[in-house]
């Protein structure tokens, strides 16, 4: 329920989506602020991606889709997700809430980078990313977004929009690059 998942140095092959459940994405950690945290050594040396051989894709890298409830007060940080074009997502929510993605590499995702699919997005931060070369959007956020800010973040070679935003207020994209998206 919750706390911090470290992945050290080192490339972790998966066969299916790693599922987060409802009772990690409930209440937050006084000392964190966010209920869980997937937290790797950093982008370059420590990789999660996606079995190559595989028959069939697989919908995301991180799956929060079977959460009852909004995926809420979770981070993300220092890690590189690999779609290996076997993954639907890199990440994939439903009304992602007060949550954190920085100094995350995504790429080769079949449809998105990032995904959230939900009714609304509220008060998230998606902080020095790079977010390239997916098939699809590198950021769909289908829904009304409220108080999401997106700094300094790359945007590159995705074959779809890089950032696709849906209607809300309070939207804040600073220092990012756009380069080559389609």
């Amino acid at each position: 329920t919750g706390g911090i998942v470290y992945f050290p140095v080192g490339i972790y092959q998966i066969e299916s989506e790693i599922t987060i459940t409802d009772d990690a994405t409930r209440v937050p950690d006084r000392s964190t602020n966010f209920s869980i945290t997937i937290l790797g050594e950093d982008w370059d040396s420590t990789r999660i991606s996606v079995d190559p051989t595989l028959g069939a894709n697989i919908n995301a890298i991180f799956d929060f889709q079977n959460t009852s409830q909004t995926a809420n007060y979770f981070r993300i940080s220092n890690i590189h997700l690999d779609g290996n074009s076997k993954s639907d997502y890199g990440i994939y929510a439903t009304d992602l809430t007060n949550s954190q993605i920085d100094r995350v590499a995504i790429r080769d995702n079949d449809v998105a980078g990032i995904f959230d699919g939900g009714h609304s997005a509220f008060n998230i931060n998606i902080l020095e990313c790079f977010i390239t070369t997916n098939t699809g959007k590198g950021i769909w956020i289908s829904t009304a977004a409220n108080n999401v800010n997106i700094i300094n973040t790359l945007f590159s070679s995705n074959a779809g929009i890089g950032l696709h935003i849906g209607d809300g207020k309070s939207q804040k994209i600073m220092g990012c690059d756009f380069e080559q998206n389609t």
